[in-house]
């Protein structure tokens, strides 16, 4: 699911969520994302980062390459 910041106060599922909060929005189930959030783009490296703290990833150099 991809991550978006709350960009003005919305009601987003059943509940108000604040701005400048960041939430997990499933756009397929939820609908297209409104301009009241901002997409948070996670780069390659970090994801592996958070992989590997999980211990998911054994070799994260391999994993990025």
């Amino acid at each position: 699911m991809a991550k978006y910041r709350v960009l003005v106060d919305s009601v987003i599922g059943s509940g108000l969520v604040k701005a400048g909060e960041i939430i997990e929005y499933d756009g397929k189930s939820e609908g297209k994302p409104g301009p009241n959030l901002e997409l948070i783009k996670e780069s390659k490296q970090a994801a592996v980062k958070t992989l590997g703290a999980e211990g998911e990833i054994e070799n994260p150099d391999a994993a990025a390459a």
